[in-house]
């Protein structure tokens, strides 16, 4: 067992709480926040600053293809727990497919000949039966859009004039412009769509504003 820290809220924790409670004032002003600005000017030996906020997250990118299923993990069950039709056809993480049908022939083939395993031409199946059928060409939850990267900055100032205070502001977002592909339109091999971005990171942006408080 590891046992939780526990806080150390003593006497003067209590203090500084009722003071915020008293005077009202529990975030961005205070006397607190003007002590600790006029000491670090002073360490620094500034009078003025502006106060800046960087965000970066460097995620991996989204898996393509199908999340059909109960969990993410690749396991496929029916209804009552063993595998259903819906479920093989469609296994959790399934990427890129060929769908077939009774009349698909082989546009190209290695050596064209029944010994390389196809002839240009030949029915892909000549016994399928149904309508159609997907046809893996991939392991499934091996395909993944672009890895996102994306920087945002926000730089503000704080002007006080008496008990007001003025923020003005300004926000960037994805600040490098990155375009990562998070989704596609289809996974259909041999469509015109086929690997298309339908999704991207939207680019680089930003918002000018203020925070006004009295």
């Amino acid at each position: 067992m590891i046992p939780v820290n526990e806080p150390l809220l003593g006497p003067q924790e209590s203090e500084y709480l009722l003071e915020c409670v008293r005077t009202g004032w529990i975030s961005s002003a205070g006397r607190f926040i003007d002590e600790f600005e006029q000491k670090w000017a002073s360490y620094c030996g500034r009078k003025y600053g502006i106060a800046v906020s960087v965000s970066f997250q460097s995620l991996p990118g989204y898996r393509f293809g199908t999340a059909a299923l109960n969990i993410d993990t690749g396991i496929v069950a029916g209804p009552s727990g063993q595998p259903g039709a819906t479920s093989l056809a469609n296994p959790n993480g399934q990427g890129t497919v060929w769908l077939i049908t009774p009349t698909t022939r082989y546009t190209s083939c290695p050596g064209s000949s029944a010994s390389q395993g196809c002839v240009v031409g030949a029915l892909v199946d000549p016994g399928l039966n149904v309508a159609s059928i997907s046809v893996p060409l991939v392991p499934p939850q091996t395909e993944f859009g672009d890895r996102i990267n994306q920087l945002d900055l926000n730089v503000t100032k704080t002007i006080r004039m008496g008990r007001t205070t003025v923020q003005p502001k300004i926000d960037f977002f994805n600040l490098l412009n990155q375009s990562s592909v998070y989704a596609v339109r289809t996974l259909n091999h041999g469509t015109a769509a086929y690997n298309q971005p339908s999704s991207i990171l939207v680019g680089r942006v930003f918002q000018l504003g203020a925070i006004v408080k009295f």
